[in-house]
């Protein structure tokens, strides 16, 4: 069951004065105690921390062991060497399964322990007998042997070394597809899909422990990687602003279903906003270095196109379904991949800066619109994430202008003076309407 560690907290510390004061017994204090279980203490974090680094640090020193007159070895000594730390690693394993260990520090520092020697073992073994292959193969193979060691042994840190080596594999293996990159994305999903099932569990089981966080952090940082392997040769770069925004605006509708709304223990939800503002800022100038050429951004011919086009009204749909179930926000933030798409479509025509229009008339309108709900609803994100995406619209345009210094030294101080003065009014104002008491409205 997943837990928040906060109001765990706050519950248990009001379950003494409610039995005091007769609300409610004893008997059902301890059982709300022992249907939650205990508070996660930060020893059990240091512990964790300790076994996965202890783990890594009794690897490396093997390593650099072995590695003493690695040449003076046989073959068979060799073999021996590569093959001693997996069969020790799987036994420990084994043993954890056997004995049902349920502590994570344990099962994390097995799970790293097993993850390195296989990859290790493979790496070494590949190279004694000079079995062949590529720097691709072995980062395959290490990635397919290591997902069942994080499901027998819950380990996070081995799903993300796993993750870091599908990552790795799909760009050394995508420069020897070019010119049909397209079968990187054929064979890098269904490879994710081994490992995402794990990811989902962990998340499920609890949402807001930090291993879920590293988790969550991981998946967004790879699939923002290799969303740049999507498009396929033919498509344009400006172009693929739309898959990043597709894939950004998905994460982020994903993202509403964490309860947590902070930036750190939510990806999805806050780190996806930023990557969906990088577009469209891009796109608010992408236009106007092709008005004296005819260039089409995007064009009906192509296959990319009807891909682009259903990617965008499935996630349009799923947005229009998620504003109606959490979030006014998500029909904002949902509507982007809708836009961009309308912007291509319009910067392939005989007046392409029309697309470069409708984009700044757009950013203007996203960036007001979180600045205004944003102080009227004391949201201090929001109002933030209006304001960053308002200044860097303002800083891309002064760049790319002929301003003096004395003007544009004058601006930096007006940006920075209104952002930390409207955080300031909000924060007084906000922390007046906490304090303010019950059926009165704080000023």
């Amino acid at each position: 069951m997943s837990k928040n560690s906060k109001a765990l907290k706050w519950l248990y510390g009001e379950l003494p004065g409610l039995v005091a004061a007769g609300v409610i017994p004893q008997q059902s204090a301890d059982s709300i105690k022992k249907h939650y279980g205990e508070l996660p203490t930060g020893r059990n974090l240091v512990f964790i921390v300790l076994c996965i680094l202890g783990a890594l640090l009794i690897g490396g020193g093997a390593l650099l062991i072995l590695a003493h007159n690695w040449d003076d070895y046989s073959r068979s000594t060799k073999t021996v060497l590569a093959l001693a730390p997996l069969f020790a690693s799987i036994c420990a394993g084994f043993f954890v399964l056997l004995k049902d260990i349920g502590n994570t520090g344990i099962r994390e520092a097995v799970g790293i322990f097993w993850t390195v020697s296989t990859i290790c073992a493979l790496s070494i073994v590949g190279q004694v007998y000079n079995c062949g292959g590529t720097l691709e193969d072995l980062l395959l193979a290490a990635f397919i042997l290591s997902v069942p060691i994080s499901y027998l042994m819950r380990s996070s840190a081995s799903c993300m070394i796993s993750l870091a080596m599908l990552v790795s594999w799909a760009f050394n293996v995508h420069k020897f597809w070019y010119g049909n990159e397209s079968l990187t994305v054929l064979f890098f999903i269904p490879l994710l899909l081994m490992i995402l099932p794990f990811m989902i569990w962990k998340w499920i089981k609890a949402v807001d422990s930090l291993s879920s966080v590293w988790l969550a952090w991981g998946l967004f940082i790879a699939v923002s990687l290799v969303t740049c392997l999507f498009p396929t040769a033919h498509l344009h770069s400006y172009e693929s602003a739309i898959w990043y925004i597709v894939i950004y605006t998905a994460l982020f509708l994903t993202g509403l279903l964490n309860p947590d709304k902070s930036f750190f223990r939510n990806p999805f939800l806050n780190a996806s906003k930023l990557g969906i503002g990088v577009c469209l800022l891009i796109l608010t100038f992408a236009f106007r270095y092709h008005v004296y050429s005819t260039h089409n951004f995007i064009s009906p011919d192509s296959i990319s196109f009807w891909i682009s086009l259903a990617l965008v009204i499935v996630v349009s749909v799923a947005a229009f379904f998620s504003g109606r179930k959490f979030s006014s926000e998500a029909f904002v933030w949902g509507s982007a991949p809708l836009a961009a798409f309308l912007m291509l479509l319009l910067g392939s025509s005989s007046y392409p800066l029309t697309g470069e229009l409708l984009a700044n008339i757009y950013l203007i309108a996203l960036s007001g619109w979180l600045i205004v709900t944003g102080a009227r609803d004391l949201i201090i994100t929001r109002l933030n994430y209006g304001m960053l995406l308002g200044i860097a619209w303002i800083l891309f345009r002064f760049f790319d202008s002929d301003w003096s210094f004395i003007l544009r030294g004058l601006l930096f101080i007006f940006l920075g003076i209104v952002l930390i003065g409207v955080n300031i009014f909000c924060m007084r104002r906000k922390r007046k309407t906490d304090d303010a008491p019950e059926g009165r409205i704080a000023a």
